[in-house]
């Protein structure tokens, strides 16, 4: 009876000892296939890189205006990795005042969707048009762009390290989807009132009348770079290049006398500006990187102006780190 007994009890022991082997061996089976279902199964080609950005600009050498700005980029490339998609998400904290004042403003920067296909992709030379959507965010529109970046590179390697150049050709259009200021100087101010009243049009503090209107954006960019990284510094970068860049908006014009008086579109105007660029880059590990980078704008250098136009400089520090 006793004997019976132990062997009943050897027998469940046994059993149990079975039931938990297998339970902790599903249970782990389990563990490890939840820890492999992760985005990258689903998207291989996946990845996201956050942006911590410091701005401060100066124009015409009055008192920087800083801002800082913390950026998300999330895309995915498909179609063996020709197309790349992805979304531009931000926030934006600013100074209240031209001052370095205590108390600032957050505020959310536009979203922007973006698809990039490389069309042509050759050792020198490569073509990718894109196309991208600026959504709306408080008072902003919707805007839709189109373009193609034309860009060309070579390198060579030195006894000081590498050395790289090339130079880019971009041309695009951007349409906006809802109103727009566009404004519309008229020296005669009995002919402004009238066209004021008959439009329903807001004056601005120069005294130009304000129309808001849909309208198309196109501009070109055009620039040379060069860059350079010594061998002695494992991932360090410098760079400079200058950019011509040249815009074409709508422009508006008021015709005719007295009660006849319209405000009508009278073409495209033109405005260009200069970009000379100096930058600062350091790759600390793969996923982290940080730079600094010098623009230097001057607006209206190539229009035949007796001055070369407005002037400004920016400083932007970057911290850059891809969570995968």
């Amino acid at each position: 009876m006793f004997r019976n007994v132990l062997k009943g009890c050897v027998l469940l022991a046994a059993i149990a000892m079975l039931g938990l082997s297998w339970g902790s061996q599903v249970f782990a089976e389990e563990e490890v296939t939840a820890s492999k279902i992760n985005l990258r199964d689903y998207f291989p080609t996946a990845y996201s890189v956050l942006n911590l950005r410091h701005y401060s600009e100066m124009v015409d050498g009055e008192n920087p205006t800083p801002f800082m700005q913390l950026r998300a980029y999330l895309g995915a490339k498909w179609l063996d990795e020709k197309l790349d998609t992805y979304l531009t998400l931000g926030l934006n904290k600013v100074y209240e005042t031209d001052e370095f004042s205590s108390n600032r403003t957050v505020s959310q920067r536009t979203p922007e969707i973006y698809a990039i296909y490389s069309l042509v992709d050759t050792a020198m030379l490569d073509l990718s048009p894109r196309v991208g959507v600026i959504m709306p965010l408080g008072s902003s529109q919707v805007a839709l762009e189109l373009g193609a970046e034309l860009a060309s590179s070579s390198s060579m390697d030195t006894a000081a390290g590498k050395i790289s150049f090339g130079g880019v050709a971009d041309v695009y259009a951007l349409q906006h989807i809802g109103s727009n200021d566009t404004n519309v100087s008229i020296a005669d101010e009995a002919r402004r009132e009238h066209l004021r009243e008959t439009y329903s049009l807001t004056t601005t503090d120069d005294g130009d009348l304000s129309i808001k209107e849909d309208y198309a954006r196109y501009a070109s960019k055009y620039g040379i770079w060069a860059k350079y990284e010594p061998d002695m510094i494992d991932g360090l970068a410098l760079a400079v290049g200058t950019a011509y860049e040249l815009s074409y908006i709508p422009a508006w014009e008021a015709a005719g006398e007295g009660e006849d008086a319209v405000i009508q579109k009278s073409g495209y105007r033109s405005s260009d500006r200069v970009e000379n660029t100096f930058s600062l880059s350091y790759e600390i590990t793969d996923a982290l990187s940080i730079s600094n980078s010098l623009y230097y704008y001057v607006d209206g250098f190539y229009e035949g102006k007796t001055a070369p136009g407005d002037t400004r400089l920016l400083n932007l520090a970057k911290i850059s780190y891809n969570l995968f």
